[in-house]
């Protein structure tokens, strides 16, 4: 069975990119746009991991970050993101239960975190 994975991200290009590299890899991936849709998500389906924008228009990557640990702490959670953080920010996003922080762009590294998390040789 493929591992579910959930990606949000505000930016649609990114959202089809990554989906797209995810799925012809072997994971049945699913995205939302926002906090609001991936809260939704969370609520009715089962996921593997996550991967989230912490950037998201108008909402709080990290308020979505602390939502998702306190309702859904055994799905490892992965940082994609184009901003970027300095050491106290990475940091205080691990603290709240990020397990790995990328800056977007690679998506080779992207999977490698993917894998690393689900325990995926």
């Amino acid at each position: 069975m493929k591992q579910k994975i959930l990606y949000v991200d505000d930016d649609q290009d990114w959202r089809i990119l990554v989906a797209d590299f995810l799925r012809e890899n072997g994971f049945d991936a699913m995205v939302a746009r926002d906090a609001s849709e991936a809260m939704a998500f969370a609520d009715r389906e089962t996921f593997g991991l996550i991967i989230l924008d912490i950037n998201l228009a108008g909402e709080s990557g990290p308020g979505l970050l602390e939502f998702l640990r306190l309702n859904f702490s055994s799905v490892p959670v992965v940082l994609f993101s184009g901003q970027i953080l300095d050491s106290l920010s990475q940091h205080e996003m691990f603290k709240q239960g990020a397990l790995e922080y990328l800056h977007k762009g690679s998506l080779p590294e992207l999977l490698e975190a993917v894998k690393r998390c689900l325990k995926i040789e």
